[in-house]
């Protein structure tokens, strides 16, 4: 297929993974790289950025090192959660993203301050004025730096913002009550036995 052959260890995972580098160039991707786990990353052609040079945009640093960054965030139990007495600065701040906030700055070596918005809003768009408004009206506004919370993506923050790879994903669940807590078959009860009698052709023949 179009993965490749794809190998999994049961104490390693999947074995001698392999990946290419991606440069979106004239409304497309275009391979400029590849890492694999034995001979790390790989450069074959230098990247193109939006304005079709090879020189990184202005402004824009190549590490983070010795920076002051403006995170934006908000109180958003458990990921950030904001105290507001025996407390100042960074240190009223703690959760799970605060945790990760704290050991990149350590790692990378940059130091930051965080930023909660005026409106106190995540951000949505304005269609009517198309404006952001929020957070991500911040962000754009070069307000601020960088968002620091757990915010959810959609398909109109995507053709504005860029996001991380995302630190927690959750999948749709259906909770049903039964009306019988007693049986060993109670769990056949949400379908009919017409829809079961279904499911059992469709997956027997």
């Amino acid at each position: 297929g179009i993965s490749g052959e794809i190998s999994i260890s049961k104490q390693e995972g999947r074995k001698n993974p392999s990946y290419d580098i991606l440069n979106f160039i004239d409304d497309r991707f275009t391979a400029i790289g590849k890492w694999t786990n034995s001979s790390g990353l790989k450069i074959i052609t230098n990247p193109r950025f939006f304005n079709g040079t090879m020189v990184p945009p202005s402004g824009v640093a190549l590490n983070l090192a010795g920076r002051h960054l403006k995170l934006g965030t908000m109180d958003e139990r458990p990921f950030m959660i904001y105290k507001t007495e025996g407390c100042e600065g960074n240190e009223c701040w703690t959760g799970m993203v605060n945790d990760m906030v704290v050991l990149l700055a350590n790692n990378l070596g940059f130091t930051y301050e965080y930023k909660m918005p005026d409106d106190k809003k995540f951000g949505g768009f304005n269609s009517t004025t198309n404006e952001w408004n929020g957070l991500m009206g911040e962000l754009l506004a070069n307000k601020i730096d960088m968002i620091a919370l757990d915010l959810s993506t959609n398909t109109e923050r995507k053709l504005y913002f860029d996001f991380s790879f995302p630190f927690m994903t959750t999948g749709l669940r259906a909770v049903i009550k039964g009306e019988s807590e007693e049986g060993h078959f109670f769990f056949l009860e949400p379908f009919s036995d017409i829809v079961w009698g279904l499911i059992f052709v469709v997956n027997f023949t």
